[in-house]
């Protein structure tokens, strides 16, 4: 059995296109609304820009004034640890010490004791 094609019937339709009729926007228009939006952007752009800078300004404002404060704690305390060590190294302090503690400045020469038989070695 062969197979018989079937064929449909060629109907011609026209596409149904719709024509609005409108007006086209000028060249001057066109200028304008570019240049409104490009002004728009360019504001829009200048104050964050503005914006960042004046937080950043007020940021480093902020550091120096805790580095200010930071600097006066830091020569406070040199100062107390500098006349602490004005006192420990005052030569007649150090000298009483020694005393009270029995050491003898290497220069000195040794006081003789009452005591004259030393044995030093022996092999």
């Amino acid at each position: 059995m062969s197979a018989i094609p079937i064929t449909r019937p060629e109907i011609q339709t026209s596409p149904r296109l719709r024509v609005i009729e409108g007006v086209r926007p000028s060249t001057i228009r066109q200028v304008l609304n570019w240049t409104l939006v490009s002004t728009v952007i360019c504001l829009a752009t200048f104050g964050t820009s503005s914006l960042a800078g004046h937080v950043m300004v007020e940021r480093a404002r902020r550091d120096g004034i805790t580095a200010a404060k930071r600097l006066r704690a830091a020569t406070a305390a040199q100062a107390v640890l500098t006349r602490q060590i004005e006192d420990l190294s005052n030569d007649k302090d150090m000298n009483q010490w020694a005393i009270r503690n029995g050491f003898v400045a290497p220069e000195l020469a040794p006081h003789s004791s009452g005591n004259q038989r030393v044995l030093v070695a022996q092999r």
